[in-house]
């Protein structure tokens, strides 16, 4: 009863969109590329921005949060070199290891925490979202683009391209020095954070309308183990070590759990390395997720 009472009021909504996405494009033939560099390059910094220079977090939270997840992304990054590393799995190690760490925090996370806990819960995967963003953005692609042979400066350069990194600059600095956003950009920035969740999710469903869906099956199911069951375990063992409140503990083993990122598509499509096994990684854990992110919930609340 709980279960689908769960399915109802907290997966149901986010398909919706996700539907919306799927049949738009089966019926229009949406240009799914249009699509994701609006969101990489306006909609996913203008958010990252305004989440950090928004959050009303304590400092001592806003610490503990970010602390965790560090922590916890460098566990996930262990456990998955070492299966990935593994001759089935080496040649495509890089996407396999970054689809098993990254969550899809801001277009599938938000409106489940919002759904499941509240407001405050969106808070706190705001700054999950921003610590991963910053390390995505970072070492993340890196090690995405590096794993082809360029050389570290190539790689580099290549990142540096990416608005992500300057939103996160910028909104740590301004909240830093304690400076007012300029009245006009504020109304086109809340529209920009208003507008992300239906465009990413609407986005997601137009990519999931496109992928290709066979193929690559065990590997994408040791993704799924990574992240509905090795994610999730790892987080509830972890996150008592940084003196969080319960609320923020239970989100935070929540938002562990979600299928993995759509920026893993974004980023391998940009890039041009394996975007087809990119959308094939997001497509099944976001398909899995109605089930899985259920029995997590549930298992959270009986904890």
């Amino acid at each position: 009863m709980i279960f689908f009472q769960i399915v109802l009021t907290i997966i149901l909504p986010i398909f919706i969109l996700l539907s919306i996405g799927f049949v738009l494009d089966r019926n229009l033939m949406i240009d799914v590329q249009t699509l994701t560099r609006v969101s990489f390059y306006v909609f996913t910094p203008g958010l990252i921005f305004m989440l950090i220079y928004q959050s009303d977090l304590r400092l001592q939270e806003i610490i503990g949060i970010t602390t965790f997840t560090l922590a916890h992304l460098t566990i996930l990054f262990v456990i998955a070199m070492v299966l990935f590393s593994l001759p089935r799995f080496r040649a495509r190690r890089p996407l396999l290891v970054l689809g098993s760490m990254y969550t899809n925090a801001a277009n599938y996370g938000f409106p489940l925490m919002l759904l499941a806990f509240g407001e405050r819960a969106v808070s706190v995967i705001s700054i999950l979202l921003t610590v991963q963003t910053l390390v995505f953005f970072t070492l993340g692609l890196l090690f995405l683009v590096g794993g082809d042979g360029r050389t570290l400066g190539k790689s580099i350069r290549q990142v540096l391209q990416f608005p992500a990194i300057y939103a996160i600059v910028l909104g740590f600095a301004m909240r830093a020095l304690h400076l007012d956003l300029p009245g006009p950009l504020q109304p086109p920035l809340q529209y920009i954070r208003e507008g992300f969740l239906a465009l990413a999710l609407i986005t997601l469903g137009v990519q999931l309308s496109k992928s290709p869906i066979r193929g690559n099956a065990f590997s994408i199911s040791m993704v799924g183990v990574m992240r509905f069951l090795v994610a999730p375990v790892s987080a509830a063992l972890l996150v008592g070590f940084f003196g969080l409140d319960h609320e923020i503990s239970s989100a935070l083993i929540l938002a562990s759990g979600l299928p993995t990122a759509v920026n893993l598509y974004i980023a391998a499509n940009e890039v041009n390395r394996e975007p087809e096994l990119a959308s094939r990684i997001v497509f099944w854990t976001t398909m899995t997720s109605a089930v899985a992110i259920p029995i997590i919930l549930i298992l959270i609340r009986q904890g």
